[in-house]
């Protein structure tokens, strides 16, 4: 399939599309490489619905965006709070099955193999084993269906990945679900960055990104923007506030 480069126009900026109040994923900052269409992505899972959605690009070539470099920068220099930023965000199941799920993914092992060196660096890594389609695995595996996913997990783990929890999407509240205690469905701290005056981010303490539920009745939020505590999405325009060092000015001001 062919490979063309394409200019994109608008901002990278992308928060996940979901504006009520059951939301439980984090706030973050989207980046796609290509736009979505049934021939963007290379895995051609059979259950993907991102090929048909109203957005799809039908091209028949495979389009990357040439200029991703230069508007993440762009967006980074109007950025005063920064979200966690997630790649692609489209995600496939982690799972040793070859019948007709995910023909031109990167195999398990690979997978497997690459999990493991990022944990050897020190580098958090997150292993999401979805969609899990029970009725396949109770085809493919009878009576130990089960025992084949508890055999997945433990893969899973002698890899390092932390957090072993489990999360459902949309369909219901964090409470009624998910594992207690964690801030996320993806398990991991996830906090968001604050411009420094030096024009750096760094991480701002006791956030979570998951704003709506960690920071709801707080007066002041660990990032210091009450009206950030929501559900609905962001845009960029709602992140850029003034530099970091106006902020300590501004501070100092109203303390008198």
């Amino acid at each position: 399939m062919p490979v063309r480069l394409i200019t994109k126009k608008s901002s990278t900026f992308h928060d996940f599309p979901y504006s009520g109040p059951k939301r439980k994923c984090f706030h973050c900052w989207i980046v796609n490489a290509t736009p979505p269409g049934p021939n963007q992505c290379l895995h051609d899972c059979i259950y993907c619905y991102a090929r048909e959605a109203i957005y799809s690009n039908y091209s028949e070539d495979t389009l990357i965006y040439s200029n991703l470099p230069e508007l993440v920068e762009k967006d980074l220099k109007k950025l005063t709070l920064c979200p966690p930023i997630s790649l692609s965000n489209i995600s496939d199941p982690c799972q040793s099955i070859p019948e007709l799920l995910s023909p031109k993914a990167p195999p398990f092992e690979a997978r497997i193999a690459t999990v493991s060196k990022l944990s050897r660096l020190g580098i958090d890594a997150t292993i999401r084993l979805n969609p899990i389609f029970i009725h396949l695995f109770q085809a493919l595996y009878g009576d130990y269906w089960f025992s084949r996913i508890a055999v997945l997990i433990d893969v899973f783990a002698s890899t390092g990945a932390k957090g072993m929890t489990y999360a459902t999407c949309q369909e219901l509240s964090a409470e009624e679900s998910d594992s207690s205690g964690i801030p996320s469905c993806e398990g991991l701290p996830l906090p968001f960055a604050e411009k420094q005056a030096d024009g750096k981010f760094k991480t701002v303490p006791g956030c979570t990104a998951n704003c709506h539920v960690s920071c709801q009745g707080l007066t002041i939020p660990p990032c210091g923007h009450p009206e950030l505590v929501t559900f609905k999405p962001f845009t960029l325009s709602k992140l850029c506030f003034n530099t970091m060092l106006q902020k300590l000015v501004d501070r100092k001001l109203k303390s008198g």
